[in-house]
């Protein structure tokens, strides 16, 4: 809830405080202006004066940077599962990579990144559960991805600990295309095996 002054509380994120300002503007009917943003992200509060427009670059790059770890994960492990059902056609891999695919598709993402983060960050404690980096590293982040800006600045500690932050999203977030990556490779991986070139090919002894 707002407070007496209007502003959002100071214990919500920079990204969260310009959501809710935006969602105000919208169930009002206002146009969510930058003014109405940076009234509703004072430069006193506990964002150390952030501005409008570093917070949106910030957003952006971690946006940004979540979703190409997604389609990264999607693609590593998609393709070679796909490929590996074809080839295993009718054995029990084949019928658990669709069942994982179908898992993968149904299940809500939220509800995965809980149980991600309940079992490897709460329960084992091999990955961290909020954030994008620790706050005691200090990094420079010159293009707000940060993966790329410890690559940069050459500062390694930094991009271990960016990418172990990137982990448990990437795998919740990249769920959906890497199930639909691998029953299209399936299904592209199946239709080759069946075209009359490569039944020659066998024909004549070639091996699969």
């Amino acid at each position: 809830a707002l407070g007496a002054t209007g502003l959002v509380p100071a214990d919500r994120s920079i990204t969260d405080r310009l959501a809710q300002a935006a969602g105000e503007a919208a169930r009002t009917g206002t146009v969510a202006s930058v003014d109405l943003l940076e009234d509703r992200v004072p430069a006193g509060s506990d964002v150390v004066g952030v501005d409008l427009e570093t917070a949106a670059l910030l957003a952006l790059g971690q946006k940004l940077e979540l979703a190409i770890g997604a389609m990264i994960f999607a693609t590593i492990f998609g393709i070679p599962l796909g490929f590996i059902a074809a080839k295993r056609y009718g054995t029990w891999i084949d019928q658990t990579s669709l069942i994982v695919s179908l898992i993968g598709i149904s299940i809500p993402i939220f509800f995965l990144a809980i149980i991600l983060k309940y079992i490897f960050s709460v329960r084992l404690g091999w990955l961290p559960s909020v954030g994008r980096q620790d706050p005691l590293l200090d990094a420079e982040h010159p293009t707000n991805f940060f993966i790329l800006d410890a690559i940069i600045t050459r500062n390694w500690e930094a991009f271990v600990d960016a990418v172990r932050h990137l982990i448990l999203p990437a795998i919740a977030l990249g769920t959906i295309p890497l199930a639909i990556i691998a029953r299209i490779t399936r299904a592209s991986t199946l239709d080759v095996q069946n075209e009359d070139y490569v039944r020659t090919a066998r024909a004549k002894g070639v091996s699969p």
